[in-house]
């Protein structure tokens, strides 16, 4: 009689066990499923890059900025507009202001980059 109770004992703890630690143990596979894709930091880079070459515009142009401004741009120069830039510049962890018009990039033959970032503010 004694290892009949301690066997219910045993059995009842093991059961409050697994009844209480198997959805712990679960939780992380199915939480996974359910939850998106982490996000992709270098596919997003590459993505705004694509997206940025199929709308710059080539130097020489003039780029109209609001309704008081304009921007001669120079031969062996590339802008990119507001929102293939903004997208562009978050993509590399930069942050962009309520004025921000798009950048200028420099075509440089030393394979190096650089920018400016182009802001307007009406007076």
């Amino acid at each position: 009689m004694f290892r009949t109770d301690r066997s219910r004992v045993f059995q009842s703890r093991l059961q409050w066990v697994i009844a209480t630690l198997l959805p712990l143990l679960a939780c992380p596979a199915l939480c996974a499923q359910d939850s998106p894709a982490a996000p992709n930091p270098e596919a997003e880079q590459q993505a705004a890059f694509e997206a940025a070459k199929k709308v710059l515009v080539r130097g020489p142009a003039e780029l109209p900025f609001g309704a008081q401004a304009k921007l001669q741009l120079p031969p062996a120069y590339v802008f990119i507009p507001v929102a293939e830039a903004s997208r562009l510049m978050k993509s590399v962890g930069n942050t962009v202001d309520p004025g921000f018009q798009g950048l200028i990039i420099p075509h440089t033959n030393d394979r190096s980059f650089s920018f400016f970032v182009v802001s307007y503010q009406a007076a």
